[in-house]
């Protein structure tokens, strides 16, 4: 059986996943639902929520950092550094991805308050400050090599680059631009990913 990654086109936790599985090498089935009919993958892993893969064994995992630690164990996998210090730090990375990056770039995708609201411009410029600080913790963590955590993406690459990407251009290239390893690094990633 091959590995089925059931996944929405322009998602965040999905393209995290994509990204990983393209660093890997691995090649999957992808299953893109309709975000209003998620029937199949309800019958699939008893709940709604995507990405949900199912590996070749037919064992079920879902939630996309479930996922990631999945991929990560195999013996053959890249996506975690050799250092062990190193790989517990990747994980806090892929947290703080998750914790401040993605709610911070859907907000500004969005241009919505966290309960819907319009943003107003006073308040989209305090999230561009944010995202501002944040490029820059990773500017400063490139200062290590071309990647997060050495010579390859690891899972804090997939990561930060999934959430940055959701973010609108307008809103990141420019901000981008301004620090020359992110933006070295940001092409790096695309270009691991397509080998």
């Amino acid at each position: 059986m091959a590995i089925a990654l059931y996944h929405l086109e322009n998602d965040p936790h999905c393209e995290k996943v994509r990204l990983a599985l393209a660093l890997e090498g691995i090649d999957y089935e992808s299953l893109v639902i309709d975000p209003e009919d998620r029937e199949e993958v309800k019958t699939i892993s008893g709940q709604p929520l995507v990405p949900v893969m199912v590996d070749n064994d037919g064992s079920v995992i879902v939630e996309s950092n479930r996922i990631l630690r999945h991929l990560a164990s195999a013996a053959a996998s890249r996506l975690l550094p050799p250092a062990r210090r190193d790989q517990a730090l990747t994980w806090v990375l892929v947290d703080r991805a998750d914790a401040i990056l993605s709610p911070l770039c859907r907000r500004l995708a969005e241009r919505t308050d966290d309960d819907g609201s319009p943003l107003n411009d006073d308040e989209l410029r305090v999230l561009r400050r944010r995202l501002e600080d944040e490029l820059a913790v990773v500017e400063g963590i490139l200062e290590r090599g071309p990647f997060l955590f050495g010579d390859h993406a690891t899972v804090a690459d997939v990561a930060m680059h999934a959430y940055l990407n959701r973010a609108p251009a307008e809103e990141v290239v420019p901000l981008i631009g301004e620090y020359p390893r992110l933006t070295g690094w940001y092409d790096r990633v695309l270009e691991a990913a397509a080998r």
